[in-house]
């Protein structure tokens, strides 16, 4: 998506941080935190056009959410259910604007980038927005200790969550092969979306359908994590690439995604596998040795694709990548040198969200 790049490079901005070599990713993190309960959110530069949050707050929220699960300190989920009711107040729905593509008011965030100058609520905005609260929504189901403190609102959230995913209903289609399934955009005249684009949402299904028991949600997720396995093309050396936005049909070989893209898609193959969605441990491994073997080539080497191509612009999304040091540990260490190796130290909401993975997997 135009312009992602530089959103991404923003959230990850460049800071003085206290990273010492004795320093703990929690430390850390907890020195980078400055973020209140979200009420800039509303009155910032992006309130009008809220979906453009979704390449930066949405990876606060998930680090927040990532935070509870390493230390079990509710107050982090407090923090995520105070911004993302502001973002719920943002949505294009509750303020009555239409989407200009669609010709309706969508219950989602809009924006005017990447479309023109019209507004319209991408489905990766959703996504990215979503993910977070599906993953709190289902926490809450899952573990009698929250339901008191969070019961209330995680059934707000969950409500809120069906409302947006049904707003794509229409834009869903089965194929191109039986087991498959894929989401348009009408920005992209009606289109298939790039992986990573609707990969953001299928996070979103997976965790709304542990959360509601409905079935429909993990059919979907299921049927875009086979459209995404059937376009991971494997290396010689063990590691998977694939294309940014390959065709329907075959051959899948356009060209190779950006890392920061692919972050998405990693998390999405790694959140299937974590709930016994088609994919294999051994197919994270191999994801993993995209990160390791390809991406990263060398000390202070980093490519900008998942071919191994560029110089390192997009490096400081290795974070994102984290999930990954659920199947394999080597990545929690290859992210905290690369981390804690930066000069100037880096900060931003990215980077917040790989500190929040190292304290859950290695910390």
């Amino acid at each position: 998506m135009p312009g992602f790049a530089l959103l991404a490079v923003l959230a990850a901005t460049l800071v003085q941080a206290p990273w010492g070599a004795d320093q703990t990713p929690r430390a850390v993190f907890e020195a980078l935190d400055t973020f209140g309960p979200g009420e800039e959110l509303a009155t910032g530069e992006l309130a009008d056009t809220p979906g453009d949050y979704a390449w930066s707050e949405s990876y606060l929220l998930m680090a927040y959410v990532t935070m509870y699960e390493a230390t079990g300190q509710t107050r982090y989920l407090d923090q995520l259910v105070s911004r993302f009711r502001v973002l719920l107040s943002l949505r294009d729905d509750r303020r009555q604007q239409r989407d200009e593509l669609r010709g309706k008011v969508m219950a989602a965030w809009g924006t005017t980038r990447y479309s023109d100058g019209k507004r319209t609520c991408w489905n990766a905005h959703a996504g990215m927005l979503t993910a977070p609260a599906a993953q709190f929504v289902r926490l809450v189901r899952e573990r009698r200790a929250l339901q008191q403190r969070y019961g209330a609102v995680a059934r707000e959230f969950t409500t809120a969550l069906e409302e947006t995913v049904a707003a794509y209903d229409p834009e869903w289609r089965d194929g191109p092969n039986p087991d498959e399934g894929y989401y348009t955009e009408p920005s992209l005249g009606g289109k298939h979306l790039p992986l990573n684009q609707q990969n953001a949402l299928g996070r979103t299904l997976i965790a709304l359908g542990k959360a509601t028991g409905k079935a429909a949600y993990r059919e979907r997720a299921t049927k875009l994590a086979a459209f995404l396995k059937r376009r991971l093309r494997l290396r010689p050396d063990g590691a998977y690439e694939w294309s940014y936005w390959p065709n329907l049909e075959p051959p899948f070989t356009q060209g190779n995604e950006d890392i920061s893209h692919a972050a998405i898609n990693v998390d999405f193959a790694v959140q299937c596998y974590e709930n016994g969605i088609l994919f294999t441990q051994e197919e994270i491994r191999r994801l993993a040795a995209t990160l390791l073997k390809v991406v990263i080539q060398g000390e202070g080497q980093y490519a900008n694709d998942v071919g191994g191509g560029g110089n390192g612009e997009y490096a400081a999304q290795l974070g994102r990548w984290g999930r990954l040091a659920a199947v394999e540990p080597e990545v929690a260490k290859a992210i905290r040198a690369y981390f804690w190796s930066q000069d100037p130290p880096l900060a931003g909401t990215t980077t917040l969200l790989g500190l929040a993975y190292l304290a859950k997997y290695a910390p």
